[in-house]
């Protein structure tokens, strides 16, 4: 008796652990916990392996660029797709994508959009303005310098520092110099400025 009491005490106690721990859990894991904070969800991609982009070289690649035919391509077309119904009259210009903490798919999500609205015939500028763990120039296989950074501080000229790439459509401006002070460069006066005389080159940044 004393065998079965306990068997059945841990499980009431091995259950209800779960369920404490299912309620404690605030991350998100499908699109309707996002919902449910009342956030539209503009897209969905999918988990992408690794040999996917994997170039020749062994370099990490995009999606778009080494599968496009595959699922998540779809997805990032059709992430395209959502964004420009949900502009405004003026349409949309720049887009900025951010997330909370490092590696969670910034700058691939980036490029892989990039691609995607290139792939309309529209004038693409893509921007890497991570300063802390740039990877931009890598994935195009483009010198990191000069870039964003020397652009924006007036050491070479903007046209300087925008490169072209295999992607017909899509120039990349890479970080440049990473400088000890990131987020006021950011959240600078210039940068709006720079931002401004960028927007009469390009369709979308």
């Amino acid at each position: 008796r004393n065998l079965i009491l306990g068997i059945f005490a841990g499980l009431a106690a091995g259950i209800g652990f779960i369920f404490l721990k299912e309620q404690l859990d605030s991350s998100i894991k499908n699109p309707e916990d996002i919902e449910n904070l009342d956030i539209p969800v503009i897209g969905v991609i999918p988990k992408v392996h690794k040999s996917d982009v994997t170039l020749h070289g062994g370099e990490q690649g995009l999606i778009m660029m080494t599968a496009p035919r595959q699922a998540a391509s779809e997805a990032y077309r059709d992430l395209r797709t959502s964004i420009r119904f949900s502009a405004t009259e003026e349409g949309i210009h720049s887009i900025l994508v951010t997330s909370a903490g490092p590696r969670e798919g910034k700058s691939t999500t980036a490029g892989n959009l990039a691609i995607a609205f290139a792939q309309t015939g529209a004038r693409i500028l893509l921007v890497d303005t991570d300063l802390r763990r740039p990877v931009m120039h890598k994935i195009f296989g483009l010198p990191r310098e000069p870039g964003f950074s020397e652009a924006i501080a007036g050491i070479v000229p903007v046209e300087e520092a925008i490169k072209t790439t295999d992607v017909e459509n899509l120039s990349v401006l890479t970080c440049g110099y990473i400088p000890h002070n990131p987020s006021e460069l950011l959240g600078s006066k210039r940068f709006r400025n720079f931002l401004t005389r960028l927007r009469t080159s390009y369709d979308i940044i």
